[in-house]
């Protein structure tokens, strides 16, 4: 049984009309979407704010991304490893999965300088930890966020890299390092240290001032739904907030799927659809919701097989004291 399936099962249903409108708000895609979800890295590459991108695709999408790429004078290479869902830790692919299996990927690395890319595929193979410092330091990105990355656990979950950039974090959360679901719109491509980082606001803001002047309307549409703080359950469940501090928890005001803020064509699988609807369901009939290390808190009440949910705390300012 998967992580999504075992959460899935331990909510319970209190309310089935309200999971019922749950699951319809799940399905909702309000953002009119000009880009892919990803693209912000493809801008950046353009203007030359980074010297190398990595898209990790499906196999099927390699070839007619590399040819766009090629056609606009990029050098690019496929690496030959295969990646699982980035859910189960982007060093915890199999080497023997299939290219052609379902959630199967592989890294396409497209920049200016050929010298550059080749690197790049050959730490893609390596995989150790300095191959992952080297990987971090040929795109440019901030040394402090490829030292966060390498630090965590062998398998690099998504989840843990952002549990602890929450810890680290000691200002007010930015919006625009929010990259918590990377079927929205993100503006930085990389798990930053804290999401206080001025290395990775400054360059943020500057792909954002750039997206400005051909698409302002979707950058405010953006930036407000990545300015609600986020209920993580896990990567593929993720609820956004309207609400503010109280103490260690926070006082509910609304909630809603964060899928809703994704890409149109970018869907969630039904166990994670059904486990998002349900988790929303209670939450919305909540007051208070708190997190600890022994999983969700709603009104006081500990929900059994939520070990490991936290809020990332976008929108609400630096923390008291």
């Amino acid at each position: 049984m998967t992580l999504v399936e075992s959460l899935r099962d331990a909510l319970p249903v209190r309310d089935r009309a309200a999971v019922e409108h749950a699951r319809a708000d799940a399905d909702r895609r309000p953002i009119a979407y000009p880009l892919g979800s990803g693209q912000a890295e493809e801008v950046a590459l353009s203007i030359g704010l980074r010297p190398l991108i990595r898209q990790v695709l499906q196999r099927r999408d390699l070839g007619v991304a590399r040819a766009r790429f090629e056609r606009s004078g990029f050098t690019c290479e496929v690496a030959p490893r295969v990646y699982g869902p980035s859910r189960d830790g982007w060093d915890g692919a199999k080497s023997s999965l299939p290219p052609d299996a379902p959630g199967a990927r592989q890294a396409l690395f497209v920049g200016r300088d050929r010298a550059r890319v080749e690197e790049a595929v050959a730490c893609d193979v390596a995989k150790t930890d300095e191959a992952d410092r080297a990987l971090g330091r040929l795109p440019g990105y901030p040394r402090c966020g490829v030292e966060a990355f390498v630090a965590t656990s062998a398998h690099r979950f998504n989840t843990e890299l952002y549990a602890r950039a929450v810890a680290r974090t000691r200002g007010a959360a930015h919006p625009r390092l929010n990259g918590l679901d990377l079927a929205i719109f993100h503006f930085v491509s990389w798990s930053p240290c804290a999401f206080d980082c001025a290395l990775s606001l400054a360059y943020a803001d500057a792909v954002a001032a750039r997206l400005q002047r051909t698409h302002a309307p979707f950058v405010t549409a953006v930036d407000a739904a990545l300015a609600a703080p986020r209920l993580v359950l896990l990567d593929e469940v993720q609820l956004s907030l309207r609400a503010e501090r109280d103490g260690e928890g926070y006082l509910l005001r609304d909630a809603w799927p964060t899928a809703r803020d994704r890409h149109p064509h970018i869907a969630l699988d039904a166990d994670a659809r059904e486990a998002v609807a349900r988790a929303l369901a209670l939450v919305r009939a909540a007051a208070r919701l708190a997190t600890t290390p022994r999983g969700l808190v709603l009104d006081g009440a500990l929900l059994a097989g939520t070990e490991g949910a936290f809020v990332a705390p976008f929108g609400l300012g630096a923390p008291a004291g």
